[in-house]
């Protein structure tokens, strides 16, 4: 279990891990990406879609990301402060995440409705939260996101939380 204190609050992140995402050689665009992805999404909502859409982010090399679940129940404003720098991950690592469940099939994101939860720059390069949650149906995925710091919103304990490395 790590606890990262900032200004006497703390967040808990238990089993911390890393996961490798390949290299791209083309430039992610989002609607096509996800609009023809290899598994199937049951549903966008109206933020992801509006904010997300339109982006086309640039070919990425090799990286790798952590990850880990929250201890304790988190407010976005509190997990931002805790990751600091390492909080702003890419569409194009999220999809490679869900390809690599795809093929692995018990890949490293949380199924049977836990959320995996990120921070991602939206077409406008401002800060979002992405979550995406395994659909009821086990078949697909729902792809949420929202603004952040205005919203209240409190992740459950046990929602995995996905970051950059150091």
């Amino acid at each position: 279990m790590t606890t990262m204190d900032v200004r006497g609050r703390s967040l808990v992140l238990i089993d911390t891990r890393r996961v490798a995402i390949p290299a791209t050689t083309e430039p992610f665009v989002v609607r096509e990406k996800f609009g023809a992805a290899p598994f199937r999404i049951e549903g966008f909502s109206f933020d992801f879609y509006r904010w997300f859409f339109g982006k086309v982010e640039p070919p990425a090399p090799w990286t790798m990301l952590q990850f880990a679940d929250l201890g304790a129940h988190a407010a976005d404003g509190s997990v931002l402060e805790g990751l600091g720098d390492a909080a702003g991950i890419t569409l194009t690592q999220v999809y490679a995440l869900m390809v690599l469940q795809l093929r692995r099939g018990q890949g490293v994101l949380h199924q049977a409705g836990k959320a995996n939860i990120c921070y991602v720059p939206d077409a406008s390069g401002v800060l979002r939260v992405v979550s995406f949650i395994q659909a009821r149906s086990e078949d697909g995925w729902q792809m949420h996101a929202r603004a952040p710091v205005t919203n209240p919103y409190r992740w459950y304990a046990g929602s995995r939380l996905f970051f950059k490395c150091p």
